[in-house]
């Protein structure tokens, strides 16, 4: 490979920089605070700049003054030697990382194969990232923006899609801890089930406020809501936590 953008993967992965001419990195992703570039380049490379580039875009000022042509960001450099300490000597090396990643995405990709259609994922599996995982739900646009309201009311934010995209979108980098994961995994399988109480709760008109449970002291695991002999909603898998959202909503 000649040149590479690994701008959102850089350092979640091993990489054999071997097999590349350039690799080049945004590293604010994975590394260090927003700016910081960083450059890999083959030395058969350097030095082949056309005439008209600036001094600061040619890689051979930066390599024959060891990345100090100009005062270098002193604390962006000193930022990344932390996250690369943490990365060798407390997470165990790029394969543990890359594990850890693999472990991450495949909770929600496999939430979203799950919800039996109400989400979607438009990349093709062979190309899905570990990094973003974005999702859609196609059935009706409009509970995007609810998604993502509700998300954050508890303390999952920044998961508006891309604007090329629109829909939902996990950022999931290195700094992503498993739990926050499976936290919204976990609101991405009771989503749909709050939808579908929503929606029949405003079909069967008022039954939702006479259900036996809406009582503050009533059992929520193991009620159901009747609406006149029409339909009968099993609401028992449901988290108590949950309860008063949808008294309120209904």
């Amino acid at each position: 490979v000649l040149i590479s953008d690994m701008s959102s993967n850089f350092v979640s992965k091993p990489v054999d920089v071997s097999k590349f001419g350039l690799i080049y990195a945004g590293a604010q992703k994975n590394v260090g605070p927003a700016g910081v570039t960083i450059v890999i380049v083959r030395d058969d490379l350097i030095g082949k700049a056309r005439p008209d580039c600036p001094t600061m875009l040619d890689y051979k000022t930066h390599a024959e003054n060891e990345s100090m042509y100009n005062t270098p960001p002193c604390y962006a450099m000193y930022v990344c030697g932390l996250v690369f300490e943490y990365l060798l000597k407390k997470a165990g090396g790029l394969e543990a990382v890359q594990a850890n990643n693999v472990e991450k995405a495949k909770i929600l990709y496999d939430a979203i194969e799950a919800s039996n259609g109400f989400y979607n994922n438009p990349v093709d599996p062979a190309c899905r990232s570990l990094m973003n995982v974005p999702f859609t739900i196609p059935s009706n646009p409009d509970l995007e923006k609810a998604f993502i309201k509700e998300a954050e009311k508890l303390n999952m934010v920044q998961l508006k899609g891309h604007r090329s995209v629109g829909g939902m979108r996990a950022s999931i980098y290195n700094a992503m801890p498993l739990d926050g994961v499976k936290a919204l995994a976990a609101f991405m399988k009771v989503a749909p089930l709050q939808h579908r109480l929503v929606h029949w709760e405003i079909e069967m008109g008022r039954a939702w406020q006479n259900a036996a449970f809406a009582q503050d002291d009533a059992p929520f695991s193991d009620k159901t809501v009747e609406g006149a002999g029409q339909a009968t909603l099993k609401i028992g898998q449901a988290s108590p936590s949950l309860r008063k959202t949808y008294r309120l909503q209904a």
